[in-house]
């Protein structure tokens, strides 16, 4: 967007803010959908270290 208030250009300035907000648009379901598969991964792992941490176990 800089390119158009500062250097005046614009159709590029307009294509890239285009762009930048279909990108800002597309990461963060992609965040979620990636930030879920590696909590399914270690899920386990961390329900039986926090059962030995409950049950005093080292």
């Amino acid at each position: 967007m800089s390119l158009i208030m500062v250097f005046g250009n614009f159709f590029l300035g307009l294509i890239l803010g285009i762009f930048g907000i279909g990108v800002m648009l597309t990461a963060y379901p992609l965040y979620k959908k990636i930030t879920k598969s590696s909590r399914e991964k270690v899920k386990d792992e961390v329900i039986m270290l926090s059962e030995k941490i409950r049950n005093g176990e080292k």
